[in-house]
């Protein structure tokens, strides 16, 4: 079994991980990440063949509302790819970094979400007795935060020693 130091270590490390992970994310520049994107939700009707009836269906665009006063009449351009918002000289950022990291600690805080989005972390912090996985997860679950857990470990032993 390993120390507790490199336990906390790996802990740290997993953090700080995902904690880059979100801030690369948010900070990307792409439509859902724009403060002038906003999506539109709209109605295609189409046939299908040997139907007599136009099949509904819902879609979804981005449309860009820079400078336009009311979303709803909307005077701008389609924004619906990365490509569109990396050419797009008004593009503004939703997300500050400091906000993201905020929001990530916040989630940090919550048991249940670290257990169901960062299993690793939940798995390092059980060993290290910070996080108690007795929340009314399902036995199944908290096995598979064990599991997640020594499969890490063995991972981490394997690379290092370069064994098998």
């Amino acid at each position: 079994m390993q120390n507790e130091g490199k336990v906390k270590k790996k802990l740290k490390d997993a953090k700080y991980r995902y904690l880059k992970r979100e801030i690369r994310d948010k900070m990307r520049q792409c439509p859902e990440n724009c403060q002038y994107n906003i999506r539109h939700t709209f109605t295609t009707y189409t046939y299908k063949e040997g139907e007599t009836k136009p099949v509904a269906q819902q879609r979804e665009m981005g449309l860009c509302s820079y400078g336009a006063s009311n979303p709803e009449e909307w005077n701008g351009k389609i924004c619906d790819d990365v490509k569109t918002a990396q050419e797009c000289g008004l593009f503004l950022g939703k997300y500050d970094k400091e906000e993201i990291k905020e929001a990530f600690y916040e989630k940090l805080e919550d048991e249940v979400t670290v257990a169901e989005e960062y299993k690793d972390i939940a798995a390092l912090q059980w060993v290290l007795g910070e996080n108690a996985v007795d929340l009314d997860l399902p036995l199944y679950k908290q096995a598979w935060i064990v599991c997640m857990f020594y499969m890490y470990a063995l991972s981490e032993t394997v690379r290092k020693t370069g064994m098998f």
